[in-house]
């Protein structure tokens, strides 16, 4: 089926420089003005000086008169598939109460573990598919998501085959990370070892066998895992055909830069404690740098990841939500990018570049997505942004008008 879009204001097609993006290329997002787009089977066939194509020409015509078209976004780190609130931690927190206190506390991580084990997969799915209907609101149209809630063989599987059935109803796409080593359970209080064995030498096989996840991720962390249990945790995941991401340096500093790099990871996240050392190693790779500063807000931080170093030091940046029930319940990009902005001084262009193309590079789809792009998926959001640059101005807004998925429209409140 061909599917026409025309009167478009602009189009911004993030294919201007090499992918990755990284240093001057984080500027250029490939303007067009004048053009339509030609969809068909769900794939962007061409995009066209106006007026080459006419409703004869093709089976559906649509109108996006003065509207704007970007890629649909991809948010590159969330954990959003879960059961349960943690709406009590966000109040403990402003009475003083940190993260790693409400965690060591058998809250945190913990508190939703229980809520997952707890519920049926079918609890889960529902739950979990409705916030899916936010994140189309905000025109991501591609979500990687985590496990990391379950803790067992059982309960870790019932998460990554909810991730992989989200992606079936034809609204998202999922990307699937396992992570088994989120936080250490209760039943494994003082084994941690045998915690890490389980994980390495039982799930990851099995995971993998199963072909439930693209990723493995670990937590390195004080009160998560270190550096040596993130070592064979990684050993197990490469062996296994996944390949490895990091939630690194978030609190305190453990080193997880080396690892990453030593295992060639796909991305090292949140990345708040790295130091020159480290921009300086990630520079020279493809490892995507993904920052996560609602994660901050959230926590009431007030040190954020150094995006402008990140960035000027010549590595590959992405921004994410970091959604999950517990530091950080933000679904949209756009207010991250606001974030970005006004906390890590982040210009507009490098921000649309970190949700679409760099985004969608850190999640291994950067040959469908995160570009429009002749050939490539037609996931398009169409904005109404009379200036690009108010796009994360009005702080809190949500600029999508259109969102099309594989060439459907599947939203609009036109």
């Amino acid at each position: 089926m061909r599917k026409l879009f025309k009167d478009i204001a602009r189009v911004v097609s993030m294919d201007e420089g090499d992918v990755p993006k990284r240093g001057g290329d984080l500027s250029k997002i490939g303007l067009r003005d004048g053009v339509d787009i030609l969809i068909e089977n769900g794939v962007i066939r061409e995009i066209f000086p106006s007026g080459r194509y006419g409703a004869s020409d093709v089976d559906a015509v649509f109108s996006a008169e003065g509207l704007t078209a970007l890629p649909g976004l991809v948010d590159s780190h969330t954990h959003s598939v879960f059961f349960g609130s943690r709406v009590d931690e966000f109040y403990e927190r402003t009475r003083g109460k940190t993260y790693l206190e409400i965690l060591e506390s058998g809250g945190g991580i913990l508190s939703t573990v229980k809520s997952v084990r707890n519920a049926s997969y079918n609890d889960i799915e529902a739950f979990s598919s409705g916030l899916m209907d936010s994140f189309i609101e905000n025109g991501t149209t591609t979500v990687e998501i985590k496990s990391g809630y379950g803790l067992t063989e059982k309960d870790e599987i019932k998460m990554l085959e909810v991730i992989s059935n989200l992606s079936k109803k034809g609204t998202v796409d999922t990307v699937p990370t396992f992570l088994g080593a989120h936080a250490l359970p209760d039943e494994y209080k003082n084994k941690k070892d045998a915690y890490v064995d389980l994980v390495a030498e039982k799930m990851i096989p099995q995971i993998s066998q199963n072909r439930l996840a693209k990723y493995c991720d670990v937590f390195c962390e004080k009160g998560a895992f270190s550096v040596s249990d993130a070592r064979k945790i990684a050993e197990s995941a490469v062996g296994n055909g996944l390949r490895m991401k990091f939630h690194s340096e978030q609190f305190t500093r453990s080193g997880t830069t080396d690892l990453a790099v030593e295992f060639g990871a796909s991305s090292v996240d949140h990345c708040i404690e790295m130091n020159e050392q480290d921009i300086e190693k990630l520079s020279k790779t493809d490892t995507v740098m993904i920052l996560l500063p609602g994660s901050e807000l959230v926590l009431n931080q007030n040190k954020f990841a150094p995006a402008r170093k990140a960035i000027e030091g010549n590595c590959v940046v992405a921004l994410a939500t970091d959604f999950n029930p517990g530091s950080c319940p933000i679904q949209s990009l756009w207010l991250i990018g606001s974030l970005a902005v006004l906390k890590m001084a982040m210009s507009f262009e490098e921000v649309l570049n970190s949700i679409t193309v760099n985004a969608a590079y850190s999640a291994g789809i950067q040959n469908r997505a995160g570009m429009l792009k002749e050939g490539l998926q037609a996931d398009i959001i169409f904005v109404e942004a009379p200036y690009l640059n108010e796009l994360f101005y009005f702080v809190g807004s949500n600029p999508v008008k259109i969102v099309v998925k594989n060439g459907k429209v599947i939203r609009s409140v036109l």
